[in-house]
């Protein structure tokens, strides 16, 4: 009896880990959330984060792309975008990763997709200004989901 009982509380454990564990792999809707970041002597790590319908943290395949825009302004005070990035390469849902992110109050657990560390030297030029964006586009079903967010340059 006591070992029906420790083989059904075993399948039980076995059961939840695996509920738990599985990623939410329902189609995208949107990019939920882009992050670019200084990582070392010029360079930046990045990763994306995709959402279905309601809202709840997907993993996807896919075709991504991304591209890495200098902002600045003219002479004559007009805002100006320079491509100084881009590159594109498939995605599969093994590429999403669950990671703990944030500090304090802030910390959770995100299910994303990470590009990893991009140096400066694979850029067409280094940047010049500041502050630039990061847009990823991600191509499902024959639909283009995008998403962006600014980044701040290690510039000399």
């Amino acid at each position: 009896m006591k070992r029906c009982s420790a083989v059904a509380a075993i399948s039980l454990v076995v059961l939840v880990l695996s509920v738990a564990c599985t990623k939410n792999t329902t189609p995208p809707e949107y990019v939920a959330d882009v992050v670019a970041y200084a990582e070392g002597y010029q360079a930046f790590v990045c990763y994306f984060v995709l959402a279905d319908s309601s809202g709840r943290e997907t993993a996807s395949p896919g075709r991504a792309s991304l591209k890495v825009f200098e902002e600045g302004w003219s002479w004559d005070e007009d805002e100006t975008s320079e491509l100084l990035f881009e590159t594109s390469f498939l995605v599969s849902e093994r590429d999403f990763q669950t990671a703990t992110v944030g500090q304090g109050p802030f910390q959770r657990k995100r299910l994303l997709c990470p590009l990893g560390r991009i140096q400066y030297s694979r850029f067409r030029r280094l940047p010049a200004e500041m502050s630039g964006t990061v847009e990823i586009r991600f191509k499902v079903g024959g639909r283009e989901l995008v998403g962006k967010t600014s980044i701040f340059f290690d510039v000399e």
